[in-house]
């Protein structure tokens, strides 16, 4: 990844809530190749997902506990680790 977009992206993620940082940090790691429900590379189990905003994130196989989605800002519309849609 270029420093430029990393450079912007954390500009992004400091103008940001809480939540949002989370959710920018999570879908940054994904998309650089470094989480993926295939490869275990980083692993999110423990993670600390309090005010994270997940909204439409696609979760299907990741492996984190019921304790740390219910402490989520916000599920609306995320697939969760089993497949189901969240209301």
């Amino acid at each position: 990844m270029n420093r430029c977009l990393y450079s912007q992206r954390s500009h992004d993620c400091r103008e940001a809530s809480p939540g949002q940082r989370k959710r920018s940090v999570v879908q940054f790691l994904y998309e650089s190749g470094l989480i993926d429900k295939d490869k275990k590379i980083i692993d999110l189990e423990g993670a600390d997902l309090g005010e994270a905003v997940l909204y439409q994130a696609d979760l299907p196989g990741a492996k984190v506990t019921d304790e740390q989605l219910a402490t989520a800002e916000t599920l609306k519309g995320a697939t969760m680790p089993d497949g189901t849609k969240h209301a």
